[in-house]
């Protein structure tokens, strides 16, 4: 699995996982079905759910298996080391310290067609988790389906654009924020984020 990168800010990256496996095309069909999802409600019943396969012998365990493998974790630590913002922020932060001290985490994603927007946030603790992207599994490119993310000037929303096994890549920092960009549709996808204890 090959991640190609287009940086669009100081901070953020639109990203595209090319070289997947043979059954990628599946993965959206598969969370559809899923119905073990951690389902995290509003008051008003729309939600944010979660889910980490645990069947081994499963597309969806085998594709998150990929995303946790060395061969990305390399790409993603090689990427974050070249950015400037992440090297002002982690200047000791080498590809090998990451990959030493550093654990990648990833789990799949779904919104709810109902779910509410909130207010832009930022993923804490900011000093432990030091970037944090999300694919999406969607065919089209919808911006009422994206993300907004806040430029790093502090003056606009960027949104990026979706698409099959397309997405955005993000270091973690005060101006860090983002939100779902989501008006009455379904989302799926899958997160990642990395953090150093």
């Amino acid at each position: 699995m090959k991640i190609t990168s287009n940086q669009i800010d100081k901070h953020l990256y639109t990203i595209e996982l090319q070289d997947t496996p043979e059954y990628s095309g599946s993965i959206l069909h598969e969370l559809e079905k899923e119905t073990r999802w951690t389902l995290h409600e509003n008051s008003d019943g729309s939600y944010i759910g979660d889910f980490v396969p645990t069947d081994t012998d499963t597309n969806l365990f085998k594709y998150r298996d990929n995303i946790l493998s060395d061969n990305f974790k390399y790409q993603l630590y090689s990427l974050l080391t070249s950015n400037d913002v992440f090297i002002d922020r982690h200047p000791t932060y080498t590809v090998d310290f990451l990959i030493d001290n550093a654990k990648l985490f990833s789990q799949y994603y779904v919104v709810s067609e109902d779910h509410k927007l909130g207010g832009q946030h930022v993923d804490e603790p900011i000093n432990q988790i030091i970037a944090l992207g999300l694919v999406y599994f969607m065919y089209e490119d919808n911006p009422l389906k994206g993300t907004l993310i806040r430029n790093w000037n502090d003056t606009h929303n960027i949104i990026v654009p979706t698409g099959y096994e397309k997405g955005w890549l993000l270091i973690n920092s005060d101006k860090s924020k983002h939100q779902i960009c989501n008006f009455g549709l379904k989302r799926y996808g899958i997160k990642f984020w990395v953090n150093v204890f």
